[in-house]
């Protein structure tokens, strides 16, 4: 994964927990350096590594861990240039979550190794969607939740998310049943 994911988790520990525990969280990963660049390509392992000292620190559920950071990704993504990127999506949740693969394709200009995740977003009826969620990487469909959770409030969006279908449980993908809720 990109450096800007460990920096984002970084930040989101150090800002609500102190710079202590994210010590205390490195030192237990075993990981040497709380310096991510942004633009570097860092094993998988590292940021997985993370998600299980948080997740033993905290007293959390690796899930939980995953879906807390998820939420707080927009509100941290807003602050770099990814940001702008995810406005030009759109300026309402559904526009955005259709075009997040165009956004994927944009950072991948500069981000050449990125691997990102794909999703597709399906109308059931008004107000109810499918969001299918493709990747290669095991265990962020929780991080999903989060991140959905976190564009809604940046939107001023009220919603309800539940997984679906589970690669966990032998789905091909993950799906996850959203609902745009009425003001």
């Amino acid at each position: 994964m990109y450096g800007m994911v460990n920096q984002g988790i970084r930040t989101f520990i150090s800002d609500n927990h102190g710079p202590e525990v994210w010590a205390d969280i490195c030192d237990d990963a075993g990981i040497t350096t709380d310096a991510f660049e942004s633009t570097v390509t860092y094993d998988d392992a590292v940021t997985y590594k993370l998600v299980g000292s948080i997740s033993k620190c905290l007293e959390l559920e690796p899930s939980t861990v995953l879906e807390v950071f998820g939420r707080f990704w927009p509100h941290f993504a807003s602050e770099t240039p990814i940001g702008k990127l995810i406005h030009f999506g759109g300026d309402n949740l559904v526009d955005v979550l259709d075009n997040l693969d165009d956004l994927h394709t944009r950072v991948n200009m500069s981000m050449p190794d990125l691997r990102p995740p794909s999703f597709d977003l399906e109308q059931v009826d008004d107000g109810r969607y499918i969001l299918h969620y493709f990747t290669d990487r095991e265990g962020l469909a929780p991080m999903v939740i989060g991140l959905v959770r976190g564009l809604a409030e940046q939107f001023g969006q009220k919603i309800e998310i539940e997984p679906a279908d589970c690669r966990t449980k032998g789905a091909e993908h993950d799906t996850f049943n959203l609902t745009i809720l009425a003001d």
